[in-house]
């Protein structure tokens, strides 16, 4: 798109909603770049942003993050197009029409997208954690048992292969022990 519009779109976004920030750029090869130096939440782009139509840069951002959020705002689509772009991957397709909301369509579909990545992240992150603390659970040398203190009395919920070797007592008998 022309930097009028870019212009236009990012101001309406910022000015209607002051929660969001904007980076502007006008070519895809600044799209991917500010991709991989900055943190973004979210793409938003036309469906033909320069010589590449929307869905090949989503292609393109994806071989740099394959998670970002990217919405296509675009007024050059078509049922075809919003199909494809939803074969693709993207997280949103707005037209952008004379519709008067078309800024607050776009506003709630960024805000969507960015909360359904980040409780993604944070469930991903979450798991590792758990996958984390298992593997050293069961890999270590020391002996460890788990105890449920939620019940009266304190229940031994497991141990793990160290305490059996060393104890000669297995994790199923004592699971439930007192």
């Amino acid at each position: 798109p022309d930097t009028g519009t870019v212009e236009r779109v990012t101001e309406r976004l910022e000015n209607g909603h002051e929660h969001l920030s904007t980076t502007a750029v006008t070519s895809v090869s600044g799209a991917v770049t500010t991709l991989e130096d900055d943190a973004l939440d979210c793409i938003v782009s036309d469906h033909r942003p320069t010589k590449l139509d929307g869905v090949a840069l989503l292609e393109r951002v994806r071989g740099v993050d394959d998670s970002v959020p990217f919405v296509l705002f675009t007024a050059h689509g078509s049922e075809a197009a919003a199909s494809a772009a939803i074969d693709a991957g993207v997280s949103g397709y707005i037209r952008n029409c004379g519709d008067r909301d078309r800024y607050a369509k776009l506003s709630e579909h960024i805000e969507a997208a960015v909360e359904e990545y980040r409780e993604t992240a944070r469930l991903t992150e979450r798991k590792a954690g758990f996958e984390l603390a298992e593997t050293l659970f069961n890999n270590t040398q020391d002996a460890l048992f788990v105890v449920d203190v939620r019940s009266e009395p304190f229940r031994l919920e497991r141990v793990n292969p160290a305490y059996e070797t060393l104890t000669g007592l297995s994790n199923e008998t004592l699971r439930g022990q007192t």
